[in-house]
């Protein structure tokens, strides 16, 4: 679980966090039972409770996670319809498991690409020439987004036109947004496509506790604020747009009591 949500959990009740490295992890825990919570992507979880977890439930969105596509300023893109015709090396930074970067690479033909599992990493490869625009899936601000593109003369390139609208249209997971200027030296906002960062449990959980969590969180959206700027845009109304997932009793309980 988050770090913020269990600090502040932490106030009325005794949370333990375990560390895992991706959604795909978190949600074969829950799904064993060797957790009680977890937060997972929009797009992992709506596929999981489809096939094989419908005693899945979601208590709320937290944040949304946009994509960025970040590449050199000297590649001179300044629009994603030109990565085609100017057949650059690209890579995507993965430490989960997401459907976007595959839908994206296969909207636009993508081939000349690798995965790339740490910014380290990536930093590496683009600095060096080796890549000319790399993907990311994060909460923003995050701290090394903001040290890349800061530091190495890089740029965030926009992502919107039909061939996106069409994404967000046959996968319903698929969120449109932003990352907005003042972010990363930006002097106008992005426009991108995304998925939510859901904080989901089992249908068996009992109903009091979640009423707890869910109403601990409402109760506290200023101090998750405070507490890391990816939370900068939350609020009761976010919290429980566009789930798609069966939201669990005893949250629907506190978002009715709240």
């Amino acid at each position: 679980m988050d770090n913020v949500v269990a600090d502040i959990l932490n106030n009325t009740m005794h949370v333990q966090t375990r560390e895992v490295n991706s959604s795909q992890e978190n949600i074969l825990l829950l799904e064993k039972q060797q957790i009680d919570f977890a937060i997972v992507q929009s797009d992992v979880a709506y596929e999981k409770a489809k096939k094989s977890m419908p005693n899945l439930r979601v208590i709320m969105a937290l944040y949304p996670k946009m994509l960025a596509f970040v590449s050199t300023k000297e590649a001179n893109i300044s629009a994603i319809k030109e990565l085609k015709k100017k057949h650059l090396k690209l890579s995507f930074v993965s430490d989960d498991t997401s459907q976007i970067y595959h839908k994206v690479f296969q909207v636009f033909d993508i081939n000349n690409s690798l995965q790339i599992d740490s910014f380290q990493e990536v930093k590496k490869h683009i600095l060096s020439g080796d890549i000319d625009g790399f993907f990311s899936l994060q909460g923003h601000p995050n701290q090394v987004t903001d040290a890349l593109v800061r530091e190495h003369n890089l740029t965030l390139v926009p992502l919107y036109g039909k061939k996106f609208d069409q994404l967000k249209n046959d996968y319903p997971f698929i969120i449109k947004g932003g990352i907005p200027k003042g972010l990363y030296g930006l002097e106008e906002d992005v426009k991108s496509i995304g998925v939510q960062a859901l904080l989901v449990t089992t249908k068996s959980m009992d109903e009091q506790t979640i009423y707890h969590i869910t109403k601990t969180i409402l109760e506290n959206i200023d101090r998750f604020k405070e507490a890391n700027p990816v939370y900068r845009g939350m609020s009761k109304k976010h919290l429980i747009e566009k789930l798609l997932i069966t939201q669990h009793k005893g949250a629907t309980k506190a978002f009715n009591d709240f």
